[in-house]
């Protein structure tokens, strides 16, 4: 691309970014930052902890941006156009790809709980249409809105979409569901399911956790402690901080997530290690 070409497709770029702010509404700020540049600090872990801090101060009139965020699908001449692009150190803006906002929606979630619920309509439509990736974040955000999440997740454990049913599985086994919730329609699934099945093998482990009997997932959340994708690593520490004294085994693993290189893990370690011991003390006082 000669030089005078790259100046034209660069300006043109700029121009349109800047028709898209002018004419945009103004969006919400927290300390003088908007709201769309925190969502982007999202991305990274070293201002993660502090873009959920201020998206939570930011409340509900967050949402909007939000959920736009957590329906971003490219078109595939999008997604080439924006892989390309990012080689580009001429271009003027950085693009973000939907897979990147789509989790920043997820982190978003995570920050709002159940604020975050006027996105679950959306959501839901997502998670039983059981396309990958957009299937999986869809649960992820659910399950992290909480209660209202939950009942979508579960309602989902009889879907007819394979993938729409693996995920919901998948995301409802983390901390925070109801076992009451859960139990029945868990149980429900496992018994009118091939063992032999991945389905039947994660509503056990599901199962497991919803009923908090570490017995049934002890290695499996261990296993997650190893995840090289910190979302499961988190999630991984806070499920063994639920099961307080029954956690215990977990002591050495969890005294290994103190040294994690993210902060979030780092934090729900020293929680879980916390829940646990004052746990264990409480059992051996008969308190």
């Amino acid at each position: 691309m000669t030089t005078k070409r790259k100046w034209i497709v660069g300006g043109g770029v700029a121009l349109a970014v800047l028709l898209a702010v002018a004419l945009a509404p103004r969006e919400p700020r927290h300390e003088g930052t908007a709201l769309s540049d925190w969502l982007v600090a999202l991305d990274a872990p070293a201002t993660r902890a502090q873009a959920k801090e201020a998206i939570q101060l930011i409340g509900t009139n967050a949402l909007p941006m939000i959920i736009e965020e957590l329906e971003a699908n490219d078109p595939a001449w999008r997604h080439k156009f924006i892989s390309w692009s990012t080689n580009q150190s001429w271009m003027p803006v950085k693009l973000s790809l939907a897979e990147e906002r789509r989790m920043r929606g997820v982190f978003a979630c995570q920050a709002l709980g159940p604020l975050a619920k006027p996105a679950i309509p959306g959501l839901k439509g997502v998670l039983h249409e059981g396309v990958d990736p957009m299937c999986r974040e869809a649960a992820m955000a659910l399950n992290a809105i909480g209660e209202d999440g939950y009942d979508v997740l579960i309602d989902a454990f009889g879907s007819t979409n394979k993938l729409a049913q693996f995920q919901a599985l998948f995301a409802i086994h983390f901390p925070g569901c109801t076992p009451q919730k859960a139990r029945e329609p868990l149980m429900k699934l496992i018994e009118s399911t091939d063992r032999e099945t991945s389905i039947h093998k994660v509503a056990q482990i599901a199962h497991g956790i919803a009923t908090l009997k570490p017995s049934l997932s002890m290695k499996h959340q261990l296993a997650e402690l190893q995840s090289p994708q910190l979302f499961f690593r988190r999630q991984g520490v806070m499920t063994l901080g639920k099961w307080g004294k029954e956690g215990a085994p977990a002591i050495p693993e969890l005294e290994k997530a103190l040294r994690d290189p993210e902060a979030e893990v780092r934090v729900e370690a020293r929680n879980a290690l916390m829940k646990i011991r004052e746990d264990v003390k409480r059992a051996g006082t008969g308190k």
